[in-house]
């Protein structure tokens, strides 16, 4: 199986304060998707762009229509979840994918952001929570929740030049860690907007071409 070329986090054209946001959920379990449609389509702001049972049928029905983001259940039977992110952002142009998981399954975020995810949203937040990292990541903000940041901090990662994340970075990371979007970050750390986004990219970047060189868990069909 190919790894996807891992794309920067921030793709698409940020959403407005204003703007609808459209959201297609992608999991095996129907109770799952039902839960989440209730919710998102049911929140102000916020539309359930379809729900799909694996990530070859989202793809093939939202490819000419694409939604701002992907929520897809790491939860596709086993290995094949990091198969369908690569599916979703091959096939569909400008995907945008988070992928839900719970808490102890933070050893497999690293594959799967290596894969194309753009950040990680945990099963165990409450609602409000969910739906302000969904909210956060359809504007452009940070799309790594607090937990995923922590652990990056944990077990560390070479920055996008190979060697370890600066000490701005790791000062990024840390207010991640703490709960912040990029734009309350900027003003912890005292530097813009624009150099947190930059700061933001570069660790992405640097997770993904580390872990182009590290283990990966291979999987055969695409969720």
């Amino acid at each position: 199986m190919s790894v996807a070329s891992a794309a920067p986090p921030f793709r698409n054209e940020p959403k407005g304060e204003a703007d609808t946001i459209g959201v297609s959920i992608v999991g095996r379990h129907a109770w799952t998707r039902e839960g989440l449609r209730r919710l998102i389509g049911g929140s102000p702001g916020f539309r359930c762009h379809g729900c799909f049972r694996d990530a070859r049928e989202a793809a093939s029905a939202t490819r000419e229509d694409p939604p701002d983001l992907f929520l897809v259940d790491l939860d596709l039977s086993g290995a094949s979840g990091f198969a369908g992110i690569q599916t979703l952002v091959e096939r569909v142009p400008g995907a945008v994918v988070l992928v839900l998981s719970a808490y102890g399954d933070d050893e497999r975020i690293p594959a799967a952001i290596l894969h194309g995810a753009s950040g990680h949203l945990s099963k165990m937040a409450p609602p409000v929570r969910l739906l302000d990292g969904l909210r956060n990541a359809a504007r452009g903000k940070a799309r790594c929740s607090p937990e995923i940041a922590r652990r990056i901090l944990d077990v560390g990662c070479p920055d996008y030049s190979g060697g370890e994340p600066s000490c701005i970075e790791r000062r990024l990371l840390a207010a991640l860690a703490d709960g912040h979007v990029e734009e309350t970050a900027a003003e912890v750390l005292g530097i813009s907007r624009e150099e947190t986004g930059r700061r933001v990219r570069q660790i992405f970047d640097g997770i993904h071409r580390w872990l182009r060189g590290a283990p990966v868990l291979a999987g055969g069909g695409d969720g």
